[in-house]
């Protein structure tokens, strides 16, 4: 067997998430998705009073000056990769079908993300020098250059106005809520872009919040109790846990030179792609584990 064939190995993934959705969300799921994605992270602040808003979204730009968690004194354990991520809009003249195709190349995951019509949004993992490359190239050159990473499964490809280059890193919170304060999302955990998990941990983080939070008022409870707070911990420890190191370790064999290792994951993405069940379990495990799956994530009420 070729040790280098998981290298430029792809997966193509459909499947359907279903979630309450909030006021005032009027285009479903992508939408639902896209607005946390841009905002980046959910802080809930957990005060008592007449009216309790647990999604008041923050964006924040610099993930180290999140004013909640200084605040809350809430320090982090992190480790950086010799890696950067392009993240960009595009427009394809193929369907996607809904489909997310994600390709394990030896820099990093390239993945495109379905949008709505024939848009895909592309996170493009390189060398910290290769990504600020092609970052600094023209739009034409770029769409030419993304589209052969591509393998032009979408056809030819047009960027849209607005990049990003984001330096990548494993980051968590040593703790998730502190003084009447919940981290949410990549406040609370930061992993590399690979296969959406940092968005289904969050998505989780925040269905957890509310399930807590719902059953701690009808029972006359202090929202921002010790109790509550250690629930919510308790709850959401376990899940980020294990999705980072499982993340931490896909994407260290992704830059590992070490031919055993490069072979057992090239088998491994292999037998995932040829092997429907296997394939479909580890696609519900990664959006709905089991293990882990908050009650609003089953489509029951509050």
């Amino acid at each position: 067997m070729n040790p280098q064939a998981g290298i430029h190995h792809g997966f193509r993934v459909r499947g359907q998430a279903h979630f309450c959705r909030p006021h005032g969300m009027e285009n479903g799921r992508a939408d639902f998705a896209g607005r946390l994605h841009q905002r980046g992270r959910v802080v809930s602040d957990l005060r008592p009073g007449p009216v309790l808003d647990l999604f008041q979204h923050q964006h924040h730009l610099q993930r180290d000056r999140d004013l909640c968690r200084v605040a809350a004194g809430i320090v982090t354990t992190r480790r950086a990769y010799q890696q950067s991520a392009l993240v960009l809009n595009l427009a394809q003249t193929r369907p996607h079908h809904d489909t997310s195709t994600e390709f394990h190349t030896e820099s990093g995951p390239f993945t495109l993300v379905p949008l709505p019509g024939r848009r895909s949004s592309l996170v493009c993992v390189l060398d910290p020098a290769g990504a600020a490359e092609l970052f600094a190239t023209e739009d034409k050159e770029l769409a030419v250059t993304l589209e052969q990473r591509a393998h032009s499964i979408l056809g030819p490809m047009q960027v849209e106005p607005g990049r990003g280059l984001f330096p990548l890193a494993v980051e968590t919170a040593r703790s998730f809520a502190r003084d009447r304060i919940a981290l949410v999302g990549e406040a609370a955990h930061v992993v590399p872009p690979i296969g959406a998990q940092g968005l289904n941990l969050g998505l989780r983080d925040a269905a957890t919040l509310a399930e807590i939070v719902a059953d701690a008022r009808r029972e006359g409870t202090d929202v921002g109790s010790p109790g509550v707070r250690a629930l919510y911990e308790m709850q959401r420890r376990a899940d980020v846990t294990s999705r980072r190191i499982g993340i931490d370790l896909l994407n260290r064999s992704l830059l590992a030179d070490f031919l055993a290792i490069q072979g057992v994951r090239g088998l491994s993405l292999f037998l995932v792609d040829r092997i429907g069940p296997l394939r479909r379990a580890l696609m519900r495990e990664g959006v709905a584990p089991a293990a882990s799956q908050p009650r609003l994530m089953r489509g029951e009420m509050v």
